[in-house]
């Protein structure tokens, strides 16, 4: 998930043995920055007590890095393939397929943001 209170939000609908993939960037929702509700800033603590297999990524510092926080969501599918067992070039390819009337920089980012997310991946394992 983009963020460790989005997914203490999703937990209860992960499979039972299922890994948890989560960005270390914490986002703030409006109850938060209202002053209604206060971050939870155990949330690894409290997935790690749930979940064995709980993973931070810091998936919008690699996005940031490329040059594009909004292909945090790239890096992460990247970080999250090798735990589901989907093809990476299968990816690769939807990627040019879906971007390709964006440009070739859009698909490159993304291309790059995919990389990226698995060699986190890698280290993950």
């Amino acid at each position: 998930s983009f963020e460790k209170s989005e997914t203490l939000r999703a937990l209860p609908y992960l499979k039972k043995g299922g890994t948890i993939i989560t960005d270390d960037h914490e986002i703030y929702p409006m109850p938060v920055l209202t002053g209604a509700a206060s971050y939870p800033h155990d949330a690894i603590d409290v997935l790690s007590a749930a979940v064995p297999n709980v993973r931070t990524v810091r998936a919008a510092a690699a996005a940031e890095s490329l040059g594009n926080v909004r292909a945090q969501n790239i890096v992460l599918l990247g970080a999250t393939i090798p735990f589901l067992g989907i093809d990476y070039a299968k990816v690769q390819d939807s990627i040019r397929e879906i971007f390709q009337r964006k440009g070739d920089a859009i698909v490159e980012l993304n291309l790059k943001a995919l990389a990226a997310g698995k060699e986190i991946a890698e280290k993950l394992m």
